[in-house]
């Protein structure tokens, strides 16, 4: 039978405001050093702070956004509401760290009315949203900006299976319209989604509805937008089995187990995480596992009747099933705490109810008695508001993030090579350098981080030996585009431009559509006086992209050497429109050749803004 009327539900709404402001504010202050922490080099750079998507609102730039995956994920609603950011307040990292929180927070509130609508009593619907709120398995989701896919999914996700209970209560198609296009929006915010009509299923047996025809048919709908937009993203990064068989079933394992375990006992928190070795049953961590998982489909099995304790293991396995992992891929990380994130309603409001049964039952009992559970319940939820807390500091920024990184796990060597990045950004080139190698040292085939040392080089002159790791990864990996392009200008340095050229040309067949690869071989071209082949690469760079200050000047600078001088001012006036503070496009534009003409009059108004 459908759930009661929520207008029927007789909780005192005082009451349960009073609980919401406690709550939010437990939580806020949780998180609040988050709110002063800088972009990360750690995927920041590719969903924000590099991403050009995100520098326009119009139609046609909101058209390519949903039609873009980033890093192999079709995430278009995450990445429209950094647009929306980028356009009000630029790069200003407190506004998008605000908004992950506000956003996290606007999930607690959404735990609290679903679980009053699944029958909780106020305090456990209270203490199952603050579990949630304060876990610091949730860090990650919150204050990595990349992984406002996280916060942002699941507050659609809330959203549809409120819309849901108010369908069943209510009868009314239009809050299952409502749900469907929470569901819709949700799955736009990140592929986790999926698993939304599963978890459908699963309100429906704890509303205790009959499973049959009519109940199955309400699902489609939701497979239909589901299923076709999350294949977008698992379709470029779903793997099968590669390794042994036993291997793999250990992985599997391991991984289903890992995120209740971590979530039980959230010590050695990591943001990157690596596969234990040797995979073997002898090894401590794959033996605890197996016994997780036979503890777990055991205690299913035994406590199959009982409804919440059902709801939170399915809740879970559902909403992570699609993580769970078979292979081994070496040093990149197979599980990850912000995957927890909504997957742990389950088990945050399954603990409010059991901590809220327990207290309830002491009511008439001994008071010692009570004030011990009550001291117990207080310092576990006092202990995750302190560990969230201690937590959020790490990330402040990158050398913070990735010195911890390390500090926990010094056999990672993405978190060496990230650190690298950190140190070249704030100019100590020499331990850059020593991250660099050790990078390469664990692992040795690790081509972002020879591409970085060569970079390093460059910087501080040493152009051979940039030259000697440029050509062993070329060696090793005929493919990288970004060696080629850094080989290229380096023997440009040089003056060896058919070489540069050579390099420019090999990168431009394995990416057509890298503007700055035909930039830098026009500036080549017009090295060696070819200002025809020059002027092809320039526009063919502009082409891709149309915002592209240094392509501008450089064509207006062949234009005005070739005396076209309404060419080149309309190219200098174009660098300036993107770039207004450019003393250079002004300076270029103001010593042009004066021509009688109304363009040239309209264009030498232009110049750079204080």
């Amino acid at each position: 039978m459908p759930p009661a009327n929520p207008n029927t539900i007789s909780h005192d709404r005082k009451t349960i405001a009073g609980l919401l402001g406690g709550i939010f504010l437990i939580v806020f202050l949780s998180f609040g050093p988050v709110l002063f922490a800088e972009f990360l080099n750690w995927d920041d750079d590719t969903h924000l702070y590099k991403n050009p998507l995100i520098r326009s609102l119009t139609p046609a730039n909101i058209k390519k956004i949903f039609f873009t995956p980033i890093n192999d994920i079709y995430i278009p609603l995450t990445t429209l509401s950094f647009a929306l950011e980028y356009h009000f307040v630029g790069l200003k990292p407190f506004v998008y760290h605000l908004d992950n929180l506000l956003l996290h927070l606007g999930n607690v509130g959404l735990i609290v009315l679903f679980a009053l609508r699944c029958g909780l009593s106020r305090w456990a619907a209270a203490l199952g949203a603050l579990i949630f709120g304060i876990h610091p398995m949730h860090m990650e989701s919150v204050a990595w900006v990349t992984e406002r896919k996280d916060v942002l999914y699941a507050f659609f996700y809330m959203g549809s299976l409120i819309f849901y209970h108010a369908y069943l209560s209510q009868r009314r198609w239009g809050f299952f319209l409502g749900s469907a296009f929470s569901g819709f929006l949700s799955i736009l915010a990140k592929p986790m989604a999926l698993s939304l009509p599963l978890v459908l299923l699963l309100c429906d047996r704890l509303w205790k509805r009959k499973w049959d025809l009519r109940v199955l048919l309400e699902k489609l709908p939701f497979f239909a937008f589901v299923v076709p937009i999350a294949w977008m993203s698992y379709s470029l990064n779903a793997r099968m089995p590669g390794g042994e068989p036993v291997s793999s079933v250990l992985i599997w394992i391991w991984t289903f187990s890992f995120y209740p375990m971590k979530f039980i006992f959230p010590q050695d928190l990591i943001p990157y995480y690596v596969l234990p070795k040797p995979i073997h049953i002898t090894n401590p961590e794959y033996a605890l596992a197996v016994l997780f998982f036979s503890l777990v489909v055991f205690s299913v099995i035994r406590l199959r009747t009982q409804q919440w304790f059902v709801f939170a293991i399915g809740f879970y396995f559902v909403s992570i099933f699609f993580l769970l992992r078979f292979d081994d891929l070496g040093d990149i990380s197979i599980v990850a705490d912000r995957f927890m994130y909504l997957p742990s309603l389950g088990f945050c409001l399954g603990l409010g109810l059991v901590f809220d049964r327990i207290l309830a039952s002491l009511k008439r009992k001994d008071l010692s008695l009570r004030i011990l559970t009550y001291g117990v319940v207080s310092i576990i939820l006092l202990f995750l508001a302190i560990k969230t807390h201690l937590q959020a500091r790490i990330w402040k920024d990158n050398l913070t993030f990735w010195n911890y990184v390390i500090g926990q796990n010094e056999m990672i060597p993405r978190a060496y090579n990230d650190r690298g990045v950190a140190l070249v950004g704030k100019g100590q080139y020499e331990l850059a350098l020593t991250d660099f190698s050790q990078a390469i040292r664990l692992h040795p085939q690790y081509i972002k981080a020879y591409c970085n040392r060569a970079d390093t080089y460059l910087l501080i002159g040493k152009m051979d030996w940039a030259l000697r790791d440029l050509n062993t990864v070329i060696q090793s990996d005929g493919r990288s585009v970004r060696a080629y392009s850094m080989r290229g200008l380096i023997y440009g340095k040089k003056g060896d431009y058919d070489f540069a050229i050579r390099d420019f040309t090999r990168a431009l067949e394995l990416n057509p559509r890298s503007a700055k690869d035909y930039n830098n071989r026009g500036v080549t071209h017009k090295k060696r006086g070819d200002y025809d082949l020059a002027l092809r690469d320039y526009s063919q760079a502009l082409q891709l992209n149309p915002d592209f200050y240094e392509a501008y000047m450089n064509r207006g600078a062949i234009y005005k050497l070739t005396n076209r001088i309404e060419l080149a001012a309309a190219d200098y006036t174009h660098a300036l429109r993107i770039n207004p503070h450019s003393v250079e496009a002004y300076t270029e534009l103001k010593n042009l050749p004066r021509q009688e003409s109304d363009e040239n009059t309209t264009l030498r108004g232009l110049g750079p803004t204080e």
